[in-house]
């Protein structure tokens, strides 16, 4: 589907879009984070850890870890990712800021180019 045309009604939308986009590419899953009540309303519980990625996973081929972050056309950003992903770039990850699941697929097949394997 043409990515100009093809638009997403939630983020989670797109994030499942991605997931199912990049599933033959590796093992990949939805990074839960946040802070929410028990279902009986009595508790909060955090998880995850603040500015990961959306969809984090392994390229089945390389190993390589991947953070793929899902944004809106009016997202941006928050400071606290844009902190994780620098760090975690540092460390040899890749993390990718994505509004379309097309960009994902490509992503992962660069990594698979023959100057991977060195």
């Amino acid at each position: 589907m043409d990515r100009e045309r093809q638009t997403f009604t939630s983020h989670n939308d797109l994030v499942n879009k991605i997931l199912l986009a990049i599933s033959p590419y590796g093992i990949f899953w939805r990074n839960v984070t946040g802070t929410f009540k028990t279902m009986r309303g009595d508790r909060v519980v955090s998880v995850g850890l603040e500015g990961t990625p959306d969809v984090v996973g392994f390229q089945n081929h390389t190993g390589l870890w991947f953070g793929f972050e899902a944004k809106l056309p009016s997202d941006k950003l928050r400071p606290t990712q844009i902190q994780f992903h620098k760090i975690a770039r540092e460390r040899g990850a890749r993390i990718f800021e994505i509004r379309h699941p097309d960009e994902c697929v490509e992503h992962l097949k660069k990594e698979l180019s023959p100057t991977t394997f060195g």
